[in-house]
């Protein structure tokens, strides 16, 4: 049986498009959010993602955890995506000005309909992480 790697699949099957820009002086879209309801654009990897500069990693998610661990699942999932440890991931979740609008929460679905969304807004970062270093790389090799 072969099996198609996660991150294949991710391409393959993305109904998601994202964008990231990393500007080290700017806020995250999450932060700037209006304090009226309104959710933040789901399709914005920085509507779901900070990362700040001491690698402390910050998950905003519209989905919240009904006592079945999605809170713990939804941080593992940015964790290994990023490859940063567990408790460098913070998370917010459900704060209708902050969090972008992933839909109704419930409890079995909750991993299938926030986490796919979750994990594709951290391997998007991730490739743009590394992206940036790359040029960072190159430029200080040439100099």
């Amino acid at each position: 049986m072969n099996a198609l790697p996660r991150r294949r699949f991710l391409q393959a099957g993305g109904g998601l498009v994202v964008g990231f820009a990393f500007v080290p002086a700017s806020r995250a879209l999450a932060q700037l959010a209006p304090a009226a309801g309104k959710s933040v654009a789901a399709d914005a990897v920085d509507s779901f993602l900070v990362i700040a500069p001491d690698g402390q990693v910050t998950l905003y998610s519209g989905k919240v955890d009904l006592g079945t661990g999605a809170r713990v699942a939804y941080r593992q999932i940015v964790a290994e995506e990023l490859d940063v440890p567990f408790v460098r991931v913070t998370m917010i979740e459900g704060d209708t000005a902050l969090t972008p609008d992933q839909g109704t929460t419930g409890g079995s679905t909750g991993i299938v309909g926030g986490g796919i969304q979750i994990r594709q807004a951290a391997a998007t970062a991730r490739l743009a992480l590394i992206a940036m270093a790359v040029k960072r790389l190159i430029v200080r090799r040439r100099n």
